[in-house]
């Protein structure tokens, strides 16, 4: 149930719903739509996969038009399907066909959060790709150094890491660049990186993703 106002030139709209509540405004002409919605549960297990709604939404091109404009803000608290993730805000905007997810982050328990800087989608031919920069802060390292049982001889203290990442989004594959360690370069960490751009399988679930953070720690510690 939403409470809505239309006339000639808008319509805005409102939930009833206070738990998982809505509200925003669709402008006619020119088209612009501006809109929040906040959600304390939701279960994000099927929307990424490759056949999900909104990657057959994003591959189909709808959203590339010079006439869309819109500006969206999802508000998460709780992801019931993955646990250590909370705290979801996720800004859409799309501006003449331009796709932007800059200013989005997520919490990874209270341990760290994890920013989207720079971001939008790029259609090159039949790829789609998601390019950006990922910026991690540290809440906690040492809850987040146990979560993933990091050897304790390469628990480093960390407040800042920082890197470029291309994700295609049709072969589902991840490239990474520029990392950087409280602000600092490291030429380790540089090659590590390197050597995992070159690796034919470029994807994640827990345990790769797992031995990803544990490599990284371990090069970094030298």
């Amino acid at each position: 149930l939403i409470n809505y106002f239309l006339d000639d030139k808008s319509l805005s709209f409102s939930s009833k719903d206070k738990k998982n509540s809505y509200n925003g405004k669709v402008d006619f002409k020119p088209f612009f739509l501006n809109a929040d919605f906040n959600y304390e549960n939701l279960n994000l297990k099927n929307l990424l996969d490759n056949d999900s709604f909104l990657i057959e939404i994003i591959r189909s091109e709808v959203l590339n038009n010079k006439n869309l404009n819109l500006k969206i803000r999802f508000f998460l608290r709780n992801i019931i399907n993955l646990q250590q993730l909370n705290s979801l805000k996720l800004n859409i905007e799309i501006i003449e066909g331009d796709i932007n997810f800059s200013n989005s982050h997520i919490m990874w328990n209270d341990d760290l959060k994890i920013s989207l800087k720079n971001s939008l989608l790029s259609y090159d031919k039949n790829q789609i790709n998601l390019i950006g920069k990922i910026i991690i802060n540290f809440k906690n390292i040492e809850d987040f150094f146990s979560s993933f049982q990091i050897k304790k001889i390469n628990r480093k203290d960390v407040k800042e890491i920082e890197f470029d990442f291309v994700y295609n989004i049709n072969n589902k594959e991840i490239n990474f660049d520029n990392p950087r360690i409280d602000k600092n370069s490291n030429l380790n960490v540089e090659k590590f990186i390197q050597s995992f751009n070159l690796e034919n399988k470029k994807f994640f679930n827990k345990i790769t993703f797992k031995n990803f953070v544990n490599n990284f720690f371990g090069v970094y510690a030298g």
